[in-house]
């Protein structure tokens, strides 16, 4: 998960973390525009 200010800052971001590395052949950003989870809580019955 990336938390970014805008599409452009995703893109550095990534190009940042995962352009260089050399097991990393591609990447997909799938932006999040109105969060609908904003934590790790997962209840369990």
């Amino acid at each position: 998960m990336l938390v970014a200010r805008d599409l452009a800052h995703c893109h550095e971001l990534g190009n940042l973390l995962f352009k260089d590395a050399p097991n990393v052949k591609r990447y997909v950003t799938l932006p999040v525009f109105n969060a609908v989870k904003t934590g790790a809580y997962i209840p369990l019955p």
